[in-house]
């Protein structure tokens, strides 16, 4: 059969299943979609968390429009002794209860304590609650800080003036008496501790050490790293059902025996696969960078590196469905076989934890594994415009993986 037929065979067979058509569009479109819109707490809605004020002060009530910036609040009064009781129904996802004499305590210099009521059998929604929490107070605790340095440089201002005045005394009074002068080297120290309080950054008492974070990278936007793993797991994904699927049906209505007797060599039949799944790919592809670009994702691409990179990692994708079709007794098997393997490449390619941080003998894994080179490999050319040049390694090493994956192809259909 000629490589034209195979592919024309390729693209009809794709096209009257209507199903598996609407999961390789609609998937994309869903996904990336959703990753868009939750890829950032920015964009996430209002939570409704209640707030139980017993102080009810200005104090209190500043910190309450503080948090509804970032929070949908609602006041509840009595005694808040129902507040634990909310969380744990879902009334609210927070409770924040602002004992009596918390305006006191802020004003005579001590820590205020405020009690949060939080749902601790979920840890990843209570970490998250904390950030917001803290970023939601963020204004309120500058002001408070502003407001007690405020306060301290008068006090201390008044008492640095008071003590000039005493030494300027005591200086004429030592001309006179010389026996008061001991005194002297007490009140310049004490107006040098003045001074030093004087001058004093009330934040350096809770916060003496400010770490400024300082990226590495001119042009990383969140955005455009969610596309590049939103893309990779589709590509992966689809291509491993789809491909694996796709041979079993050749395989089932006897299409690769007709192929081995019309002597027409394998190879062609696979590159036939390739021509077609990479623009399948290639589809996902642009509907996942449309979506995030919609979103105002910011890319800087080198497009001269980005399409041999592309028909690799498509490449190896297609490949490696192909591999499963032809261990895989039935199609059932081959979504299985298929399942089986993503979920490992999802853990082990960084995607959810940094691989950075594994164990050695793990990262020897990650380091190899094909998901976690696509994501690096796709984010250094989208992200940061690096050359093929500069990614060799990586480059070089999908490419090699997607030629072992083509051979081993090969082979397995000829035992088929």
């Amino acid at each position: 059969m000629k490589f034209v037929e195979l592919v024309r065979k390729e693209y009809f067979l794709l096209i009257r299943r209507r199903k598996f058509l609407a999961m390789v569009l609609l998937l994309p479109l869903l996904l990336a979609g959703i990753f868009a819109m939750t890829s950032t707490l920015s964009s996430l809605k209002k939570i409704d968390i209640a707030v139980c004020d017993l102080d009810n002060t200005d104090a209190t009530s500043q910190m309450i429009s503080s948090l509804s910036r970032t929070f949908a609040v609602h006041e509840l009064s009595g005694d808040c002794g129902g507040m634990a009781d909310g969380v744990r129904s879902g009334s609210f996802l927070l409770g924040i209860v602002i004992p009596f004499g918390f305006s006191e305590k802020l004003e005579s210099l001590q820590q205020a304590p405020v009690t949060l009521y939080y749902d601790n059998s979920k840890p990843q929604l209570a970490a998250t609650l904390d950030y917001l929490v803290l970023r939601g107070m963020s204004d309120y605790k500058s002001s408070t800080l502003a407001s007690a340095e405020s306060d301290v440089q008068t006090r201390t201002g008044t008492l640095h003036d008071q003590a000039v005045a005493i030494q300027g005394a005591v200086n004429t009074t030592v001309e006179v008496i010389p026996q008061l002068a001991f005194i002297q080297p007490d009140i310049q120290e004490f107006i040098d501790t003045m001074n030093l309080l004087k001058n004093m950054d009330v934040a350096f008492l809770s916060e003496p050490v400010v770490m400024v974070r300082e990226g590495v990278y001119e042009n990383s936007d969140p955005m455009a790293v969610s596309s590049v793993i939103v893309f990779c797991i589709l590509a992966m994904f689809n291509s491993f059902m789809l491909c694996s699927t796709n041979v079993i049906f050749d395989r089932d209505n006897n299409f690769v025996l007709r192929l081995r007797s019309s002597g027409t060599w394998f190879p062609t039949y696979l590159f036939s696969k390739l021509v077609v799944f990479t623009g399948v790919t290639f589809l996902q592809f642009m509907l996942v960078f449309v979506v995030f670009l919609l979103q105002g994702a910011q890319f800087s691409i080198n497009f001269v590196a980005l399409l041999p990179l592309f028909l690799v990692i498509s490449s190896l994708d297609v490949l490696i469905g192909v591999l499963i079709g032809t261990f895989s007794e039935n199609e059932t098997l081959a979504i299985l076989t298929a399942l089986l393997l993503t979920l490992p490449f999802l853990f082990l390619s960084g995607i959810f934890f940094p691989t950075e941080l594994f164990p050695d003998a793990v990262r020897l894994l990650t380091d190899v594994f094909p998901l976690n080179m696509e994501v690096i490999a796709l984010k250094k050319v989208m992200m940061f415009g690096f050359a093929l040049g500069e990614i060799e390694v990586l480059f070089n090493t999908l490419l090699f993986y997607t030629a072992v994956a083509f051979v081993g192809s090969w082979f397995m259909l000829r035992r088929s």
